[in-house]
C-alpha cells in the first residue's frame, strides 16, 4: 500500500526566504560598489609589474626612483583587492578608494618630478584612470569632487616644482584642459546618477499609482492598526509610522516627528543600537527582541521584530512592536517566587534529611528504570508514527509493525505495573490473603498463557509436581502465582535454546510443620556469582551508581518483597554456560479433599460444545467493550454486550447466558452490587457462572468480588489465552454440574 507525502511550505520558511532575498539585495548593493574598484585595482596591479620590468629598464638612471614609485602602488592594488574581500573592506570601501587613487596619483607625479619629460604621458594616464574611475563608483559628489582635487593639487605641485607650467605653453595648456575637464566630469557623472535615482522613482511612482487603490487599502490598515508599525533608516530617522506607534513614542505634531531620532530619543541604548544593526545586515532581521524603554516614571518592556528593507539604495528598518510590560513583571514575580520556594526547600532538607533519606529507596528504583521505560515507549512511538505517515509497503507489513507496536506495549505495561507493584508493597498497601485452591489447576493455566512466548522462542516449557502435595492448598494464591510468574518470565526471557522447567515439592520440617518448595530451572548462559549476588541483593543496585534496574531485576525485587511477606525466602544458583536455578520456599496448609466429580467413563472430563457458548459481556467502556467482544468472539464464543448493569440484569433473567463477565466500575451501579442481585434470582437464573473483569488488581478487590458472589476474577490487561481457560474451567463445570 503506497502513500504520498506532501510537502508543506510553512510561513517559517516564507520568511527565511524573505530574510535571504533582503540579504541578497544588501550584498547586491555592496557588491556594486566595490567591482569598480576591484577592476580598477586589478587593471593597475597588473600595469605596476609590467612598469617595474619595462620603465625601470628604460630609465636606468633612475631606476631606484622609478622602481620605488611603481612598487608602492603595485603593492597598494595587491592589498586593497585582499582587503575588499573582507567584512571591513566592504564597510569601508570608500576609505580604501581614497587611500587607492592618492597611491596612484602619487606615484605618477613622484616619476613626473624626476622625469619631467613623462609629464604629458603621466597627465594623461592619470586623467584617464580618473575619468574612467569616476563613471562607475557609486560614491557621491563630495568624494568625486575631493578625489578631482587630489589630482589638481599633486600633479600641480608636480609641475611647478619643476617649473613645468612656465617653460612650455602646451604643459599650461594641457594642465588647465584635463583640469577643467575632470571637474566637468565630475560634475556630469554625478549629476547622471542623480538623475537615474530620479527616474527610478517616477517609474516606481508610476506603478505606485496604478496600484492606488491596493494601496489606499493598506494606507487605512497600517495607519488603524492596533499594533505599532514603523520605518527608519539605520541612522535612526522616522521615514514612516502609524498611530500606535506615535502613542508609543508619545510624539503626535509632525514638526516633532521630523526632529524625531529612534536611536537617541527612544531607545537611548548604543549597545541595543549596535546589536539590532548587526543582526539586520547579517541576517536580515532582528525576532522577538525584547528592549525595555525608561519613561518617566516607569519602565516598559516591548518585544520588537523588524527586517531590513532596500529602499532607493538605502537600508530600512521595517517592523512592529507588541508591549509584553504585564507578562514581563508576571514572569518576574514567578521567578521570584520559585527562587524563594528553591531555597526554602534546601533549608527543609538540612532541617529534616531523614524525609529524603526515606524516600531515596523508592525514588532510585524508578529512576534506575529510565531506560527499560523508554525502550518500549519509544518502540511504540516508532511504530505508530510509521503507521501514521504511511510507511509501510503492504498489508502485511502493516500489520507487522501493529503487532510490533502491540508487543511493545504490552512490555511497557508489565513495567508500569511491576513498578506499581513494588512501590505498593514497599508502601504497606499489600495484604495476605489466604484461601484455597487447587494448585495443579493453577500451575496448568500459568503455564498455558505462556506458552506462546515458548512455542515463539522454540523453548520446552514443562513442570513437576510431587504425587504428595495437597490438590487444594491454603495460601496467598494471587501472590504465589505471581512470584512462580516473575521467576518464568525471567527464565524464558533469558534462555535462547533448550528448556525451562518448573518442579514443586513438599519438604518435611517437623510433626505438623511442612513447606513446598518451588524450583525454576532454565538452560540460559548463566549468571556469574557476583552478579547473582548483587540481585539477591536489591540494596546493592540501588546503591551502585553504574547499576541499571532491567524488568528482570525488578521482577526478583518483587519476588523477595512478596515472600518477605509470606515468611518465605528466594535463593539462587548458577553456572555459566549451563543455566541458573531459582527457588523459593512457603509454608504448607493442605486444604479440604473434594471428590470429583466424574462423567460416565470415570474420570472429569472438558465438554466439547456442539453449539458456540454465549456469554454476556458487561462493559461500559466502548473501546474496551469493543476489543473484549472481537478477542473472545475469535477465541469461538458468541458474545452479547451491554454497557450498563440494569440491562445485564435483565438480560441474564431471561435465562439464555452460559457465563458473564462483569466489569466492576459501571455507570449506574457497580458490578458487585449487579451481581449481588443476579444470586437472589429464584428461577435458576441465579447460578450463573460470573466472572469479574476489571482493572483493579489487588487482593481485597478479589476478595470483595468472591464475596459479592462472582466465581473468580481477571485483571486487566486482559491475555485472551488465561482468560479462555478460565471460561471454559467454568463452562465445564457448570455443565457437569
Amino acid at each position: 500500500m503506497g502513500q504520498a507525502l506532501k510537502v508543506i511550505k510553512f510561513e517559517s520558511d516564507e520568511k527565511s526566504e524573505n530574510t535571504k532575498s533582503f540579504k541578497k539585495r544588501y550584498k547586491s548593493k555592496i557588491s556594486s560598489e566595490l567591482v569598480p574598484l576591484t577592476i580598477a585595482a586589478t587593471f593597475t596591479a597588473i600595469l605596476g609589474v609590467i612598469s617595474l620590468i619595462l620603465e625601470v629598464k628604460f630609465y636606468f638612471q633612475f631606476r631606484y626612483e622609478i622602481y620605488l614609485a611603481r612598487l608602492i602602488p603595485t603593492i597598494v592594488s595587491f592589498l586593497t583587492l585582499i582587503v575588499l574581500q573582507t567584512k571591513f573592506g566592504k564597510k569601508q570601501n570608500k576609505v580604501i578608494t581614497h587611500i587607492y587613487l592618492l597611491s596612484i596619483l602619487s606615484s605618477l607625479s613622484f616619476v613626473v618630478y624626476h622625469l619631467p619629460s613623462l609629464y604629458i604621458y603621466n597627465m594623461i594616464a592619470a586623467v584617464l584612470f580618473m575619468l574612467t574611475l569616476s563613471l562607475f563608483l557609486y560614491w557621491g559628489t563630495v568624494n568625486q569632487t575631493i578625489a578631482a582635487g587630489y589630482f589638481l593639487l599633486i600633479f600641480g605641485i608636480s609641475a611647478v616644482t619643476n617649473n613645468l607650467l612656465l617653460d612650455s605653453g602646451m604643459n599650461l595648456y594641457l594642465f588647465i584642459t584635463t583640469s577643467f575637464l575632470m571637474l566637468v566630469i565630475s560634475i556630469v557623472a554625478s549629476h547622471l546618477r542623480a538623475t537615474n535615482k530620479t527616474l527610478n522613482k517616477s517609474f516606481k511612482s508610476a506603478n505606485h499609482q496604478e496600484e492606488s487603490e491596493d494601496s489606499n487599502l493598506y494606507k487605512d490598515f497600517f495607519e488603524e492598526s492596533v499594533t505599532p508599525f514603523f520605518l527608519i533608516n539605520l541612522h535612526g530617522e522616522l521615514q514612516n509610522c502609524n498611530s500606535a506607534f506615535k502613542e508609543i513614542i508619545e510624539v503626535q505634531n509632525d514638526a516633532d516627528l521630523n526632529e524625531f531620532n529612534f536611536f537617541n530619543d527612544f531607545l537611548k541604548n548604543d549597545n541595543v543600537k549596535n546589536h539590532i544593526v548587526k543582526k539586520i545586515e547579517s541576517k536580515g532581521k532582528v525576532e522577538n527582541y525584547r528592549i525595555k524603554v525608561a519613561k518617566k516614571d516607569k519602565v516598559d518592556v516591548y518585544l520588537m521584530d523588524c527586517r531590513g528593507k532596500s529602499i532607493d539604495e538605502e537600508i530600512h528598518l521595517e517592523g512592529s512592536f507588541r508591549e509584553i510590560t504585564a507578562q514581563y513583571l508576571k514572569d518576574k514575580a514567578i521567578i521570584s517566587e520559585l527562587e524563594t520556594l528553591k531555597q526554602s526547600k534546601k533549608q527543609n532538607n538540612n532541617v529534616i534529611p531523614s524525609i529524603s533519606n526515606e524516600s531515596n529507596k523508592k525514588s532510585n528504583v524508578i529512576s534506575k528504570m529510565g531506560h527499560e521505560l523508554r525502550t518500549p515507549m519509544n518502540s511504540v512511538l516508532g511504530f505508530l508514527t510509521l503507521i501514521e505517515n504511511g510507511l509501510f509497503e503492504n498489508e502485511d507489513e502493516l500489520k507487522e509493525f501493529s503487532h510490533s507496536a502491540k508487543l511493545s506495549a504490552e512490555s511497557l505495561l508489565g513495567l508500569i505495573n511491576d513498578v506499581v507493584e513494588i512501590s505498593k508493597i514497599q508502601e504497606g498497601l499489600v495484604d495476605i490473603v489466604n484461601t484455597e485452591f487447587n494448585i495443579r489447576d493453577e500451575i496448568e493455566k500459568l503455564t498455558s498463557s505462556l506458552s506462546p512466548h515458548t512455542e515463539l522462542k522454540g523453548l520446552n516449557l514443562t513442570y513437576d509436581i510431587e504425587e504428595n502435595i495437597p490438590e487444594r492448598i491454603i495460601a496467598d494464591q494471587g501472590k504465589y502465582l505471581q512470584i512462580l510468574t516473575n521467576l518464568l518470565r525471567n527464565a524464558i526471557n533469558l534462555t535462547e535454546t533448550g528448556s525451562v522447567k518448573l518442579s514443586i515439592r513438599k519438604k518435611y520440617i517437623s510433626p505438623g510443620k511442612e513447606k513446598i518448595i518451588t524450583s525454576v530451572e532454565d538452560t540460559s548462559e548463566g549468571i556469574s556469582n557476583s552478579e547473582l549476588e548483587k540481585i539477591l541483593s536489591d540494596n546493592n543496585y540501588i546503591k551502585d551508581k553504574d547499576s541499571r534496574i532491567t524488568s528482570g531485576v525488578l521482577h526478583i525485587m518483587i519476588c523477595k518483597e512478596l515472600l518477605s511477606l509470606l515468611d518465605g525466602n528466594l535463593s539462587a544458583s548458577s553456572e555459566i554456560g549451563m543455566g541458573t536455578k531459582f527457588t523459593f520456599t512457603i509454608d504448607l496448609e493442605s486444604g479440604k479433599v473434594e471428590e470429583d466429580e466424574v462423567t460416565d467413563d470415570g474420570i472429569i472430563k472438558r465438554v466439547n460444545y456442539k453449539v458456540k457458548p454465549k456469554l454476556l459481556l458487561v462493559e461500559d467502556n466502548p473501546i474496551s467493550r469493543k476489543v473484549e467482544q472481537k478477542l473472545l468472539q475469535e477465541a469461538g464464543y458468541d458474545v452479547d454486550c451491554v454497557d450498563n448493569a440494569t440491562t445485564a440484569i435483565e438480560n441474564i433473567k431471561k435465562g439464555t447466558y452460559d457465563l458473564v463477565l462483569m466489569d466492576i466500575e459501571l455507570k449506574d451501579m457497580n458490578g458487585l452490587e449487579a451481581t449481588k442481585i443476579v444470586r437472589q434470582l429464584s428461577d435458576g437464573n441465579g447460578e450463573i457462572p460470573i466472572i469479574a473483569v476489571t482493572a483493579h488488581s489487588s487482593m481485597k478487590d478479589r476478595e470483595k468480588c468472591l464475596l459479592a458472589g462472582m466465581n473468580d476474577y481477571i485483571s486487566k490487561p486482559i491475555n485472551i489465552n488465561f482468560l479462555k481457560m478460565t471460561i471454559d474451567q467454568w463452562l465445564n463445570a457448570a455443565k457437569v454440574n
